[in-house]
């Protein structure tokens, strides 16, 4: 619906910066510009999603439109069969942004199954809400000499959710050239003359070594944004006239700025006033298509030259018929960057209420109402009324207006889903109204926050405007689940959080705010972690995996305070399966210390161990160290000594063992792993946690006592915290609850521990609070099970797992032959000890003396007759 004149030069334009990409280094990618529609691109989806090539583009009429009407798995957007060189050099570039400002990775990988990662693995980019340029440069790996097995892939889970929309432009892939030369201007921009309302497009052209930075300077001052080889100013103004714009091209070479080119603005004869030869009066109902005289650019700003609706006036504004109240017309075909101006006079200064009639067969764009420049709404949403001709209000209650004649102007600000704002009949505009319809403004802005290892960190905003607001709060550009307050307080943190950043966003129905950005700094921890890769954050890179049975490792869910962390899938149990990275610097005779965050959904356990990588696999200090994982985010901790080894090695390999505590069905997952060398042979040593704090159950008005015992240099501090926060007052090494209610049932607490050397975090007790003690209570019928064993005959009670909590067995009586089976407390989850029939008698009792319960029960009268022991494997 372009003038056929100005598509022209706009392809021209994109002809233009083609050649020069050429020139540089031919794109492997084809249709890099969405220019020739969706041609060359595919898209999956294992959900409702859309893939079109409808949209503007960065600079460009067309760009990659991706729409995401419900979540999935698998989203992504891809093209294949390119031609890659073993160890050459990439350097990949595009520009993007989505509508909530939701990231997306990027990976180069083989097209064909096994979808090995060819050097650039899972990248993420933190996208914004607004067009930025990205670049990225890798080595190509993973095969030899070449291959066009090949797939460049945008992948959009697990960062999208439903109603999200990305947009892709200008997906450029290089070979990088060797010569590191600085840039140097191979085309200057040229002087640009323009009518007011119209906008300008500056170009340049630069040759050196890739990949090449842009920076458009304004009257020598940056333009923020403007970061492409090309830059469009906003619809220009008389006021414009002679403004110089030029170009910074920069690489790690050095860096070249072009000559300046002037703006140049032409005046018009034709003089701006009312459509109706007076100011319409405000009290009063503007008509839409009323906008004053004066043409493009001075009454009006329209993408297209003819008016589309061919009704009433022969402006390049789109005007059609409508059947709404009043009948009449409507302006319509409304996109994004456009706008209209209307000669008011406003009776007197004082509070009024602006309604604009307002139509959208789905959710619609944006748009704003200024009076003599300054916006006196605020972005405001046009809703999905049905169909173009369904019409509604969208009131603005408590404007401010200030007396005598001014110009209104209505402001179209974004698309919405149906690549439209949305229809306009009329603005009526009355006096009174009550309180404001205000988008939210940040007061003040998240501060960064330094902290030591162990401790948690408070993050905090204040923001105005009408109510409700909502709070979601992201970390490195990614959602925190349940961060939906105005402040967020991490968990416990580690090395491995050191600058991460934190920024939350502020909403309510009439528009969104994004604060800055806050810096989380984590210092006092001993060091830089020895292991790579620590919070996943980088893919499944440098760490290994292996599993002599059915299980996976991946990192596509959040972590306890991130985007990703390591997930481990048991489908089948098996006798070796285990996390692992390999081949980092270890010193000899020095203490380390080990953080990592863990939990498992069945809350078994797993081991930890520090040995050398390759065979006779001998001990480095830490060896088969279990740890005791619930089923939610817990941090865990342990320090110990090198040996086994003299001087420095990397012949060492970091080790999460799973085949002894797991069983088919268990899912784990690892975060924030981090190694970090203290002091050489003595000196001061944290705090290791020697005995944990233990579960606990009480009634209704009793307390609870929380106890932990730790080892390190003294003085020693103490830290109690229930559900993840500090408790006032509670800094001795055990915690008494006051009396306790039925709200405190299954209350979570631990304690920090620390001091000069750094600080360990205990693992998590659960308080239980059962019914009143005293006499005529109720008591409640529970199922356990009512599937198996049939027929139970038998059954005895003991805390089987060590974990503080009474379980139940029960085992199935002659002619049935389930077996035994354990009821893990609280869950109830079922564990098969044996099967077969047995008799109607069964004990627990430490029947080795190691400490915990072993099972003592006789076979079926039909089966024989035995007496089993059945030894509890739970180490001691």
């Amino acid at each position: 619906m372009e003038q056929n004149r100005l598509r022209n030069i706009l392809m021209t334009l994109v002809l233009a910066l083609s050649m020069t990409r050429a020139a540089l280094g031919q794109s492997l990618i084809t249709n890099s510009g969405f220019e020739s529609g969706t041609s060359s691109w595919n898209f999956y989806s294992n959900s409702s999603a859309a893939f079109a090539a409808d949209a503007a583009g960065n600079s460009s009429p067309r760009s990659g439109h991706v729409t995401i009407n419900s979540q999935g798995s698998n989203v992504q957007l891809f093209q294949t069969e390119f031609l890659l060189e073993e160890d050459a050099q990439y350097t990949l570039t595009f520009a993007a942004y989505s509508n909530t400002g939701r990231d997306f990775s990027v990976s180069v990988q083989k097209h064909t199954s096994p979808y090995s990662m060819y050097g650039l693995a899972d990248q993420t980019f933190n996208l914004g809400t607004s067009w930025q340029t990205f670049s990225v440069q890798f080595t190509a790996s993973g095969f030899s000499g070449t291959t066009s097995d090949t797939r460049l892939r945008i992948w959009f889970a697990p960062f999208d959710v439903a109603g999200d929309q990305y947009f892709i432009d200008d997906v450029v892939l290089t070979k990088a050239g060797s010569n590191g030369s600085a840039p140097a201007i191979a085309s200057q921009p040229a002087n640009q003359s323009v009518a007011p309302g119209q906008s300008a497009t500056f170009s340049v052209a630069a040759n050196g070594a890739a990949p090449l930075s842009y920076q458009w300077q304004k009257n020598g001052s940056n333009i923020n944004g403007a970061t492409s080889s090309s830059y469009t100013t906003p619809p220009a103004t008389a006021s414009d006239n002679g403004l110089a714009f030029r170009c910074i091209v920069g690489n790690s070479a050095g860096a070249a700025t072009s000559n300046n080119a002037i703006l140049t603005v032409t005046a018009t004869s034709d003089p701006q006033t009312p459509f109706r030869g007076v100011p319409f009066a405000i009290p009063g109902l503007i008509e839409a298509e009323d906008f004053d005289n004066g043409g493009e650019g001075i009454a009006y700003h329209d993408l297209e030259a003819t008016n589309q609706g061919g009704a009433y006036r022969t402006s390049g504004v789109d005007i059609l018929g409508t059947g709404d109240v009043n009948g009449g017309y409507k302006i319509g075909y409304v996109q994004a960057g456009e706008w209209l101006e209307y000669t008011v006079n406003v009776a007197q200064a004082g509070t009024y209420t602006i309604t604009a009639r307002v139509a959208a067969p789905g959710s619609g764009g944006t748009f704003h109402i200024e009076m003599n420049g300054a916006d006196v709404t605020g972005p405001r949403v046009v809703p999905n009324t049905g169909s173009w001709d369904s019409f509604q209000d969208v009131v603005m209650s408590g404007i401010a207006l200030n007396a005598g004649q001014q110009i209104l102007r209505l402001s179209l600000n974004a698309n919405g889903t149906t690549g439209w704002i949305g229809d306009l009949n009329f603005i009526n505009i009355t006096s009174g109204g009550g309180s404001s319809n205000t988008p939210p403004t940040i007061t003040t802005q998240p501060s960064d926050q330094s902290v030591a290892p162990g401790e948690t960190a408070t993050f905090s905003v204040a923001a105005s405007g009408s109510s409700p607001l909502s709070y979601q709060w992201q970390r490195n550009g990614g959602n925190i689940s349940g961060a939906t307050s105005s402040s967020y307080t991490t968990p416990a943190v580690s090395a491995g959080d050191n600058a991460s950043t934190f920024r939350v966003i502020v909403s309510n129905p009439f528009g969104a705010v994004t604060s800055n950005t806050a810096v989380l700094t984590v210092s006092g921890g001993g060091g830089a972690s020895v292991l790579a890769n620590s919070g996943f954050e980088s893919g499944t890179s440098p760490w290994s995996f292996y599993a002599n049975s059915s299980a996976t490792f991946d990192n596509n869910l959040a972590g306890p305070g991130s985007s990703r962390a390591a997930r481990i899938v048991i489908t089948t149990a098996g006798s070796n399966i285990q996390l692992f990275q390999t081949d980092f610097p270890l010193e000899a005779n020095t203490q380390y210390t080990l953080t990592f965050q863990a939990y498992c959904n069945t809350g078994h356990d797993f081991s930890v161990s520090l040995h050398q990588h390759t065979s006779p696999y001998g001990s480095m200090g830490l060896m088969n160290q279990v740890f005791d994982l619930g089923t939610s985010w817990g941090t865990h901790s342990v320090q110990f000594t090198t040996s086994g080894f003299t001087g420095t090695t990397t012949d060492a390999r970091f080790r999460f063992w799973f085949s002894s505590h797991s069983t088919s069905g268990d899912q784990y997952f690892i975060d924030d792993v981090v190694l970090t060398a203290g002091s050489s042979g003595g000196g001061t040593s944290a705090p290791i946690i020697t005995s944990q704090p233990s579960n606990q159950t009480i009634t209704v008005g009793r307390s609870a006592t929380f106890n932990v015992a730790a080892t390190g240099t003294a003085p020693l501090s103490y830290q109690w915290q229930r559900n993840g926060a500090n408790i006032g007052g509670a800094n001795s090494a055990s915690y008494t609850t006051p009396p306790a209610s039925t709200s405190d049932n299954g209350s979570s607490f631990r304690c920090v521990v620390s001091n000069s050397a750094g600080t360990t975090t205990s693992n998590t007790a659960t308080l239980i609070v059962g019914g009143s003690s005293s006499s005529g209570m109720s008591f409640q019928q529970r199922t356990i099970d009512s599937n198996n064993p049939r027929n139970p005959h038998c059954k005895a009670v003991g805390d089987i797992d060590g974990d503080g909590f009474v379980d139940v067995l029960a085992a199935s009586s002659s002619d049935f032959t389930e077996g035994i089976f354990w009821y893990k407390y609280p869950s109830w989850t079922k564990y098969n000890i044996s099967g077969g029939s047995f008799s109607t008698d069964m004990q627990t009792g430490d029947v080795d003396g190691d400490g915990d319960l072993d099972v003592i029960i006789p076979k079926g009268s039909s089966l024989g007759n035995a007496v089993y022991w059945y030894e509890n494997p739970r180490p001691s």
